[in-house]
């Protein structure tokens, strides 16, 4: 028996595009922030800490939230839902536009997430929403990096960032005796007992953990050190567009020949080199061209293997936990986006900020971050070699930690294929 498809109408997408936007938008929100810190720098003065939460606030909120939102959208709704969220996002836009404070832009930061979660991918199982998994995630994670960032900034191990660091790690040891108990959890961690779940969920995490992380520093050091204005910087990353999809194109080919594990592997080995690169041609003075084209090199590898890992995830769970696997693969992401722009931010702070210390006779203002230093006009040409210094710390850091977990994932998912 044959079945005619059905083709879509003016209708179908006309409401495609409706549902569209608001993802558009939120996915246009990190990006746009992050051509825009040097000039939040110069304008609002943050420290380098409040600089930090205001790129990452966001996503570590995104995926506090995330599933828990999936539940609340089958209880009450997900069109009301949507539509309140638009709402919430215009909103907090709207103050984020007009803060005067670093503090102010942190909070409509923290308050841009409720448009988002508002319109989760996944659907949650109608059950209650667990609101105290919720708030256990968050109070788990956001105190140990407060604390990482803390220590960063002042280059000192102070005691409120040990208690910090402390709490979330108590509090994380509650959410994880939670989630055991629980019979439909926020997150199954009886699933991480198995191998390949576990690598390929964390091989996402890290992957998006290093990308993101590089991603917020390389927008600033186009511009804060070599120069470019916002609209030349956004034109000048247009090609690492272009070597995303095509690194998606070529894992669509190379998944039919060999198995999808070892694809991915490829893939963050092919990102790990471009780190390697970056971290070989990043120099005060170096031609934007050749950054440009290292970075294209990691953004090609990181198109290879991401495009696979969201299905090899779902595909080594049960097929009755597909549906919240799904939710817990975005929320990986998400996650590990915003902790690679604490901790990786936080690395090359710390570098940033002793440097500049130990030249001498530097403002102590100028080393809290590039921006500062900008604005100020002093010891530009120092500050400039300190972030650039920074910025390779770090890259070479993401090509260590990139190509140690490509090994472990070619070997774990070298013989998994999609379902």
């Amino acid at each position: 028996m044959t079945t005619t498809p059905v083709r879509a109408g003016r209708r179908e997408w006309l409401g495609l595009a409706v549902l569209a936007l608001p993802a558009l938008l939120a996915s246009m929100d990190l990006s746009v922030l992050s051509m825009a810190a040097p000039w939040l720098s110069a304008d609002l003065e943050p420290s380098g800490s409040q600089l930090l939460w205001i790129m990452d606030v966001y996503g570590f909120l995104m995926a506090g939230l995330l599933i828990t939102m999936g539940s609340l959208g089958d209880r009450i709704g997900r069109r009301r839902l949507l539509l309140a969220g638009a709402v919430a996002f215009g909103a907090a836009s709207v103050l984020a536009a007009y803060a005067t404070t670093p503090e102010l832009l942190i909070a409509a930061r923290a308050l841009l997430v409720v448009g988002p979660v508002l319109l989760p991918e996944s659907r949650g199982d109608g059950g209650p929403v667990d609101w105290w998994s919720a708030v256990l995630s968050l109070g788990a994670v956001l105190p140990v990096i407060y604390g990482v960032k803390e220590i960063a900034t002042h280059g000192s191990v102070s005691a409120s960032a040990v208690l910090a660091v402390a709490a979330g790690l108590v509090v994380g040891v509650l959410f994880g005796r939670r989630q055991l108990r629980l019979a439909d959890p926020m997150i199954d961690v009886r699933l991480f007992r198995r191998p390949d779940f576990a690598a390929a969920i964390g091989s996402n995490a890290v992957l998006t953990f290093a990308t993101g992380g590089m991603g917020a520093l390389a927008v600033q050091y186009v511009q804060g050190v070599l120069g470019l204005r916002p609209f030349a910087a956004a034109l000048w990353m247009l090609p690492t567009v272009a070597g995303t999809i095509l690194g998606i194109a070529v894992a669509n080919v190379l998944v039919r020949r060999v198995p999808a594990g070892v694809v991915v592997g490829a893939g963050m080995g092919v990102a790990a080199l471009g780190f390697a690169l970056v971290a070989q041609t990043v120099t005060p003075s170096s031609p934007v061209g050749v950054v440009i084209a290292a970075y294209t090199v990691l953004v090609l590898g990181v198109g290879m293997a991401i495009s696979l890992l969201i299905d090899l995830v779902v595909g080594s769970a049960p097929p009755s936990r597909a549906g919240s696997v799904s939710a817990m693969s975005e929320t990986a992401g998400e996650f590990g986006a915003a902790l690679g722009i604490a901790v990786l931010g936080s690395i090359a702070t710390a570098v940033y900020a002793s440097e500049l210390r130990s030249i001498g006779g530097v403002p102590e203002s100028a080393t809290g971050s590039l921006g500062a230093a900008l604005a100020a006009g002093e010891s530009v040409a120092a500050a400039r070699a300190a972030f650039t210094h920074g910025f390779t710390v770090t890259a070479t850091a993401g090509a260590g930690l990139l190509a140690a977990v490509a090994v472990v994932a070619g070997v774990i998912l070298t013989r998994r294929r999609l379902r």
